[in-house]
């Protein structure tokens, strides 16, 4: 079936488009919304909906208090730092591991994207931190114990 015949069928009339030799055929009327789910009046989206110059600026300056804020985590991370805790940890503490690795990283990046209060991305940033302590601290107490668990 063509696209006229599908045409035709959507809006049957006993005109046809070959019987106007020269001139234009009659124009379809004019479309209406009804029957389709979500319309209003027909009318277009309204683009006053969209982001104003100062929203944008306010969701750019959250980005970047977002990323001061997680720069400043991977500071701490690294001053703390410790060889060989990652690999202890995967061996000896998965469950830590895990955390370190997946779950406080994946969580402070969905927190980011959605532009969470400043408040629960904060207290995120601090769980990780806290974690990483933690886990260096178990790691070094065993180290001292068992030196040989993190010769790996």
């Amino acid at each position: 079936m063509s696209a006229i015949d599908r045409w035709r069928n959507w809006h049957p009339s006993t005109e046809k488009f070959d019987e106007y030799p020269g001139c234009e055929p009659p124009k379809p009327p004019k479309p209406t919304f009804e029957g389709f789910e979500g319309s209003t009046s027909g009318q277009m989206q309204n683009f006053s909906d969209l982001p104003t110059e100062a929203a944008r600026m306010e969701i750019e300056g959250n980005e970047r208090v977002y990323r001061e804020r997680a720069e400043r985590l991977l500071r701490e991370l690294c001053r703390d730092y410790e060889p060989g805790v990652i690999a202890w940890l995967e061996a000896n503490a998965p469950l830590i591991y895990e955390a370190l690795t997946a779950t406080l990283p994946n969580r402070i990046s969905e927190l980011w994207n959605q532009h969470a209060a400043l408040k629960i991305f904060d207290a995120a940033l601090a769980e990780l931190l806290e974690t990483h302590r933690r886990a260096v601290a178990m790691c070094r107490a065993a180290r001292k114990v068992e030196p040989s668990n993190l010769q790996r």
